[in-house]
């Protein structure tokens, strides 16, 4: 039992405590990071990540065992974490282990942490409110050393270096713990199109957030050239559009080809997803605007002609 124990107790648990959560290969610490890190004797020489480097060793690392571990897996002098420590802003947050094991004595009256500025303390009503509404981000922190203002930032900045969680990590939390209502209320639709584009929509398990992405954030760079007619004229060259908006607009020209070019790109499902999408949804305005002429629409969608001849288009592709 007591070999069992020893060995647990000098295990290196610095590793997992610094790359957790974190997906990407590139962005994790690797052991010679953490050691250049570590051996140096000032927080003022560390780079960014090191710095997110000894904020999660000083706060979560409270056992002389767990210290030890570290020391002896990289080969590190005491002496330097101390001097780091010494320097560092956390000398003076009250951290009992780190202070008693550098005979720091704290005389005076501890500082508070710091803490965002609430909307019930700001003045402006713009910010006021941009303010409140940042505030629902904090639904993705848990787990992770950042508040709402630091989510803002990484979305906004897409520069995640100095954080323990990466953008493309981040934004898909983002959209499994955030309603797309609050997120509307915080960036405008081209923001929201720049953050979250190029997630699978598959992924995404809210009802109402996968029906915004896929109808207005999900985009597609069109090439002109890829297609017999230009469905978007005032764009000649290649642009990027919503994925709904190409299909629906060649879908619209009932022309053969295009739309089994549209089933090669998108996806034969994807393509009758649309096409079924549309008209349920023209079928209960009850009507088609045909440049100015409004045609009524009455009955089931699925006998309408027009959606039957493109269903029968539709499912004419075959992979080849």
């Amino acid at each position: 039992m007591e070999l069992i124990t020893k060995e647990y107790r000098t295990y290196n648990r610095l590793p997992h405590i610094l790359n957790r959560n974190v997906f990407l290969k590139e962005k994790k610490f690797s052991t010679q990071e953490i050691k250049e890190c570590l051996s140096k004797n000032d927080y003022k020489n560390l780079t960014p990540r090191g710095r997110v480097l000894v904020s999660k060793l000083f706060k979560e690392i409270e056992d002389n065992d767990d210290l030890e571990a570290i020391i002896n897996a990289y080969n590190l002098n005491l002496k330097d974490i101390e001097d780091i420590y010494k320097s560092s802003p956390y000398c003076d947050c009250g951290f009992s282990f780190w202070d008693n094991k550098f005979n720091i004595q704290i005389n005076q009256e501890l500082k508070k942490a710091y803490t965002p500025l609430k909307s019930s303390e700001i003045k402006t009503p713009r910010l006021k409110k941009l303010v409140k509404n940042i505030e629902f981000l904090e639904a993705v922190c848990w787990d992770y050393d950042i508040n709402s203002n630091d989510v803002y930032t990484i979305l906004k900045t897409k520069k995640d270096d100095d954080f323990p969680i990466s953008f493309d990590v981040l934004r898909k939390k983002v959209l499994k713990y955030v309603s797309i209502i609050k997120l509307q209320e915080i960036f405008t639709l081209e923001e929201l199109q720049d953050i979250f584009s190029e997630i699978n929509p598959n992924t995404i398990r809210n009802p109402e957030t996968r029906d915004f992405y896929i109808r207005n954030i999900e985009l597609h760079l069109h090439d002109p050239k890829d297609f017999t007619f230009n469905c978007f004229w005032q764009t000649p060259f290649p642009a990027k559009q919503t994925v709904t908006s190409i299909i629906r607009n060649y879908l619209g020209t009932i022309n053969k080809q295009d739309i089994h070019t549209l089933c090669r790109k998108f996806g034969k499902d994807r393509v009758l997803k649309e096409l079924n999408d549309e008209y349920k949804e023209l079928f209960e305005i009850g009507f088609f605007d045909f440049k100015g002429m409004k045609i009524p629409l009455t009955g089931n969608y699925e006998d309408y002609e027009l959606f039957k001849i493109l269903l029968e288009i539709v499912n004419e592709f075959r992979i080849n």
